[in-house]
C-alpha cells in the first residue's frame, strides 16, 4: 500500500500479517479506544515513515498494547508505542484480556515480548528515528495479574541508529496482588536496547498497592541477557518510588545484567552512563562506559547502601 494507512477502531488486533506502507514519509497509524495488539508473525514497515501505536485514545483509563513476537520497522520514521490521545502522547493504560491465559499481561500498560519457545523474538527498530514508549499499569485488577507499566520478557530487541533517541517511561499501576507485582519498568528473560549516537533514557516508577518487590526499575530474572547500550550517545536509567523508602528504586543485578555495553564486549558506549534512585541494586552486573559514571539519588540523599 502506497500510505500513508490508519485503522481506528474499539480494539485494533493486527494478527499475522504484514503491514507495509512504501511511500516515502508516509506513516502506519493503529488508533484504538481500547487495546492495541500487534500478535505473532505481524509486521509493520514504512519507508521513513512514523509508526504509531495508540491506545486508550478516549483516556478512559484502560487500553494497552502488546507486541508479541513481531516487528515494528519504520526506516528512519520516529515510533511511538503509547495512549491517552489519538497521537499516543500520554500512557497506554493497562492491557483488557479477558482470558485466564493472560491474566499476568492484563494489568500491563504495554507488554513487548519475545517466543519463549522458539528463538523468534520481537524486534523495534527505527532505523534512526526516534523510539518512544509510554505505559501504566492498570489502576484496578485481579489476583494473578502483574500492574506493570513498561514490560519487556523473552529476547525482545528496541534499537535506532545514528541520531535516534529512544525513551522508555514506565508507571506501575495499583497491584492488589501481593505474589506478584507493578513495577514501572520490567525486565526478565533477555532484553536488547541500543542506540547509536542518539540518547537512551528509561524511567520507571513503582505502582501502589500490594506489591512482592516495589521497584521502579526491576530485572526479574529468567535466561538471556539484558544489555543497555549505545556507540556514543548518553544513557540514563532513573528509578522513582511511588511510596519513599519502600523497595528499591532500580533493581538491576546478575551477571546477566550489562549497562553500557553489549553482552559480547563488542560495543561499548563512548556517552556518560547515569543511574539514579534512592536505592539501587546493582550487585554482579556490568557496567561499563568510556564516558563518566554517575550514581546518584533521586532525591536529596540515598535511602541505604548500594549492593
Amino acid at each position: 500500500i502506497t500510505g500513508p494507512i490508519t485503522v481506528y477502531g474499539g480494539k485494533v488486533t493486527l494478527a499475522g500479517v504484514g503491514l507495509t506502507s512504501t511511500a516515502s514519509g508516509a506513516a502506519v497509524k493503529l488508533i484504538s479506544s481500547g487495546d492495541v495488539l500487534v500478535t505473532p508473525g505481524a509486521s509493520i514497515t514504512t519507508n521513513n515513515g512514523a509508526i504509531l501505536l495508540a491506545a486508550d485514545r478516549d483516556n478512559s483509563g484502560s487500553g494497552g498494547i502488546e507486541v508479541y513476537n513481531a516487528s515494528l520497522t519504520s526506516n528512519g520514521g520516529n515510533i511511538t508505542l503509547g495512549g491517552g490521545a489519538a497521537d499516543g502522547s500520554s500512557y497506554a493504560k493497562g492491557l483488557s484480556y479477558t482470558s485466564a491465559a493472560y491474566t499476568p499481561q492484563s494489568g500491563m500498560g504495554i507488554d513487548i515480548r519475545g517466543n519463549s519457545s522458539s528463538s523468534s523474538s520481537t524486534t523495534i527498530n527505527a532505523g534512526g528515528g526516534n523510539i518512544l514508549i509510554n505505559g501504566k499499569g492498570a489502576a484496578s485488577g485481579t489476583t494473578g495479574q502483574y500492574a506493570i507499566g513498561v514490560n519487556m520478557v523473552f529476547l525482545p530487541t528496541i534499537q535506532t541508529s545514528g541520531s535516534g533517541t529512544i525513551t522508555i517511561n514506565g508507571v506501575g499501576g495499583v497491584n492488589i496482588d501481593s505474589a506478584t507485582y507493578g513495577a514501572g519498568v520490567n525486565f526478565w528473560s533477555g532484553t536488547s536496547i541500543s542506540s547509536a549516537s542518539g540518547a537512551i533514557n528509561i524511567t520507571g516508577t513503582s505502582g501502589t498497592g500490594s506489591s512482592s518487590v516495589p521497584s521502579g526499575i526491576f530485572y526479574a530474572g529468567g535466561t538471556g541477557n539484558v544489555s543497555i547500550y549505545s556507540t556514543s550517545g548518553a544513557i540514563g536509567l532513573t528509578g522513582i518510588l511511588a511510596t519513599a523508602g519502600t523497595g528499591t528504586a532500580v533493581s538491576m543485578s546478575g551477571s546477566a545484567i550489562y549497562l553500557g555495553r553489549d553482552s559480547t564486549g563488542n560495543v561499548k558506549t563512548g556517552g556518560n552512563l547515569t543511574i539514579t534512585g534512592d536505592s539501587l541494586s546493582l550487585s554482579s552486573s556490568n557496567l561499563d562506559t568510556t564516558g563518566t559514571l554517575t550514581l546518584q539519588p533521586y532525591s536529596n540523599s540515598f535511602s541505604s547502601a548500594f549492593s
